[in-house]
This record gives structure tokens, sequence and C-alpha cells, in this order.
């Protein structure tokens, strides 16, 4: 299953991208993209290398997260 939150502001810095796709905790003095932060330890907890999560700008901030679907 794929999951994509877009918004339509300005999107990631440079910075900012560069440290969530390196795992790198990109929280700023402010505290944001704790969130964010948070998600992506929570997936890796849960689907260890099953699941994806995906960020780039696309006129806004986009994340992309992918799940296995698990057959029942």
């Amino acid at each position: 299953m794929k999951i994509r939150i877009q918004d339509t502001g300005k999107g990631f810095s440079n910075e900012v991208l560069r440290q969530m796709q390196e795992n790198i905790n990109p929280i700023n003095d402010s505290g944001e993209h704790i969130g964010i932060w948070n998600v992506k330890r929570r997936l890796w907890l849960l689907y260890q290398n099953q699941a994806d999560i995906a960020f780039h700008n696309d006129h806004g901030a986009v994340i992309e997260i992918g799940l296995p679907l698990r057959q029942g």
C-alpha cells in the first residue's frame, strides 16, 4: 500500500531533505520535524525493511510511505 501526504507550502529545505534521506534526526531549534522522525522509527520497529518512507518537494513537501499488505 502506498500513502502520499503532500502540502502546498514552501516544502522542505535542502538541508532537512538531506538529513531525512540520510536518517539523521532533522529537529531544529523549535522542534519541527519530530513527527516525521517518530513515523520513521515506528515504521522500522513494525516492519523493519519491508516498509519505506521517502521525502521530496513537489510544489510543497511530499512524504510517501510504502507498507506491505498482509494476506489474512
